[in-house]
């Protein structure tokens, strides 16, 4: 359901186009009623989709919850690649100059 998600957001307005459908796997199918595997009931719609008010989105008070979010870089990726391509930098340089002097 993450990756339909973000591939495909429209499915989860589900509920300003009754009756639409939309298969999401094999057999799992969310409509304006819920969310369906092998055309058994899991979930009502309101439990899978949370609407929130573009309002609430772009003033910044949408609070995620338990949802996971993917955060920057850490300090040690940071690290890595300041001294990584500077590093590299050189090297590239050095087999050129080499290179020429061939």
């Amino acid at each position: 359901m993450r990756r339909a998600v973000v591939e495909h957001p429209g499915y989860f307005r589900v509920s300003q186009s009754p009756g639409a459908t939309f298969v999401l796997g094999k057999q799992v199918v969310l409509r304006s009623t819920g969310l369906f595997v092998a055309d058994q009931k899991i979930a009502d719609y309101n439990q899978i989709v949370e609407e929130v008010p573009r309002v609430d989105v772009e003033n910044g008070v949408v609070f995620i919850g338990k949802a996971r979010v993917r955060k920057g870089m850490t300090t040690s990726r940071k690290k890595l690649l300041a001294i990584g391509i500077p590093v590299l930098a050189v090297c590239v340089f050095t087999l050129f100059l080499w290179y020429l002097a061939r």
